[in-house]
């Protein structure tokens, strides 16, 4: 099991249920366990992100 940090950019505005108002041009990190989001919304949002362009990963880096 590697840990990650994701950095993602915000295409669209949405809200999220802990950072809460993203806007569009934001960049940041999450965290992931082999590559995949921790939180069940950022997994849906990459889901989603195919259909709608919301957001788009910027690079992926391990943590040290």
């Amino acid at each position: 099991m590697l840990i990650f940090k994701m950095k993602i950019k915000i295409l669209k505005s949405f809200k999220d249920p802990k950072l809460g108002i993203l806007k569009e041009g934001e960049e940041i990190e999450i965290e992931t366990i082999d590559e995949l989001p921790m939180s069940q919304f950022w997994r849906n949002r990459l889901k989603d992100s195919v259909i709608d362009n919301a957001i788009e990963i910027i690079k992926i880096k391990k943590n040290k």
